[in-house]
C-alpha cells in the first residue's frame, strides 16, 4: 500500500519485513522465522498449610493462555473472588459444642 501513487513520494524505506519481501510466500517465510507467542505467563501455586485461610487468586484459573494481556482479566478474577470471599464471610456460623 505505501508504494502505492499517494503514498510512494513519503515512504522512505520499508523497515520489516523489507522492501525485497513482495509475494504471499515470501510474507509467510519471515512470519515462520521471525514470528513467536505473545502470550503473557501468568498463574502461581497456593503456598502455606490449609490452616492459614489465606487465599491466592490469579490467573491460573483460565483454562487456556488468551489471546491478549492478561491484566484486565485478572482483575476481573480478583474482583470476583473478593465478592465470593465478602459472601462467604457474610454467611452465619454454625458452631457445634460436643
Amino acid at each position: 500500500m505505501l508504494q502505492a501513487r499517494p503514498f510512494a513520494a513519503h515512504n522512505v524505506d520499508e523497515v520489516f519485513p523489507g522492501n525485497d519481501i513482495r509475494t504471499d510466500d515470501e510474507i509467510l517465510d519471515v512470519a515462520q522465522q521471525r514470528g513467536g507467542t505473545v502470550n503473557h505467563r501468568y498463574g502461581t501455586a497456593r503456598m502455606g498449610p490449609d490452616s492459614d485461610s489465606q487465599a491466592v487468586v490469579d490467573a491460573s484459573i483460565m483454562p487456556a493462555p488468551i489471546s491478549g494481556p492478561t491484566n484486565a482479566s485478572t482483575i476481573r478474577i480478583g474482583e470476583k473472588a473478593a465478592d465470593m470471599i465478602l459472601q462467604d464471610a457474610a454467611r452465619p456460623r454454625v458452631q457445634v459444642v460436643g
